[in-house]
């Protein structure tokens, strides 16, 4: 294919999309949220039936009871005071945290990634140029 001929082709194409009218926005539908039930079934079609959307959830299970527990438990174990070392000068990052130091680390580094500004350790890099010494970082009390 000729160089040329692609380029009006590509131009002919942008041409279009840039023409294309602005899709309708979609309607925004807001939910009442149920828990599942057969008592619950009555009464949730007589209220689609009038215009109200529904959305059901599967309530507590016992699997989510077990778990909440033994989570609670492991969290209150894992309960640490922490510190983080600057690289780039002689600041160091001091917290406390309840789901243990290699978790909140993995946190940090999150909000590293995504620039949230509500994390001071990412406040200090973002002003100072300087990384966290993550290898660096201690459990000073637990």
């Amino acid at each position: 294919m000729d160089f040329a001929l692609a380029c009006k082709r590509l131009q002919a194409k942008a041409k279009s999309i840039y023409e294309r009218p602005p899709k309708a926005e979609k309607e925004k539908k807001e939910y009442l949220i149920v828990p599942y039930s057969r008592q619950a079934q009555p009464i949730t079609r007589l209220l689609e039936r009038n215009g109200i959307n529904i959305a059901y959830t599967a309530g507590r299970k016992l699997g989510d009871l077990v778990s909440a527990v033994s989570r609670n438990k492991e969290e209150a174990k894992d309960s640490i005071i922490y510190s983080i070392p600057c690289q780039g000068c002689t600041a160091s990052y001091t917290a406390e945290t309840s789901c243990g130091l290699k978790k909140r680390l993995y946190e940090h580094k999150y909000d590293l990634r995504r620039q949230a500004t509500s994390n001071s350790l990412v406040v200090h890099v973002d002003s100072h140029g300087h990384l966290p010494d993550w290898g660096g970082a201690r459990i000073l009390h637990d």
